[in-house]
């Protein structure tokens, strides 16, 4: 069970690496693409008229931050001057947006006015998640298997740390087993999950991914069988009319293999005609 990747925001990708079109920056200035030594961003939370970015200042650089919010049409929505002692700061514009479509959004930003403008796409200022469930979908009931849920920024090619990852086990609406975790530092979260005592058909297991203002929802039909296993054995395999019919029950109960005692047994003969 994998994510599915929507590829989104290329056009946007492309105007700015030509330095073309609305992204291209303000005469007489040059646009840089963040790098390693200009500091970086990321987007905490967007709403219809706000959006929260963490900026990450070069280490041990003091300045001025400069970030202004921009539509893809060159509009200018917000701008924030604020200063800095090199650490991270958030920053919340006040604007209103589509929070549905995040790479009609870019911010250009700067530590230092010495410096370029760097600048981003709000859809990759979040992270683009790739998550990837491993599990079987074929479960025994009153067992508790583990699944293991793997979280990767897809745009950053490397795992997130810290995502809080929900499990939920469904009959149609209701929710029979749930497990929430934050991912570790490869980007795991092992979930066991309590399947119930009884068998169940169609049921639903849903995965949710959360990571600083990016979602991501898996949802898988599973089935869960019984755990018995019934051996039946008869003394011959022919009868004739007026016969008794001697059957033997071996009911194991897995995955132990263990004896089944003490539990009610029903024998129904049928014959032919049913």
């Amino acid at each position: 069970m994998a994510r599915r990747i929507v590829y989104a925001g290329y056009i946007a990708v492309l105007c700015t690496i030509l330095g073309i079109g609305p992204l291209a920056g303000q005469p007489g200035q040059t646009i840089a693409q963040p790098g390693s030594g200009t500091g970086s961003m990321s987007l905490i939370e967007a709403s219809s008229n706000s959006v929260v970015i963490e900026f990450r200042p070069p280490a041990g650089q003091s300045g001025v931050l400069e970030a202004e919010l921009y539509a893809l049409d060159g509009d200018l929505l917000a701008k924030v001057t604020r200063r800095h002692t090199g650490q991270a700061l958030r920053v919340t514009f006040v604007a209103e947006i589509d929070r549905n479509d995040l790479a009609a959004y870019y911010v250009r930003f700067r530590f230092s006015s010495g410096e370029a403008f760097s600048q981003r796409s709000l859809y990759y200022a979040a992270p683009v998640l790739e998550t990837v469930v491993l599990g079987q979908r074929e479960f025994m009931a009153g067992t508790c298997p583990v699944i293991r849920i793997l979280v990767r920024d897809r745009a950053a090619a490397a795992p997130i740390v810290g995502a809080q990852v929900s499990v939920e086990l469904l009959d149609q609406d209701r929710v029979i087993s749930k497990f929430i975790a934050r991912t570790d530092h490869h980007g795991e979260v092992a979930a066991p999950i309590d399947m119930p005592p009884s068998p169940l058909k169609n049921a639903k297991l849903r995965v949710k991914v959360v990571s600083e203002g990016a979602e991501d929802t898996i949802e898988e039909t599973v089935q869960i069988h019984s755990d018995l296993r019934t051996l039946l054995t008869t003394d011959k395999p022919l009868y004739q009319p007026g016969q008794t019919i001697h059957i033997r029950a071996l009911t194991l109960s897995q995955p132990s293999m263990k004896p089944l005692a003490e539990a009610q047994v029903t024998f129904e003969v049928e014959d032919a005609k049913g």
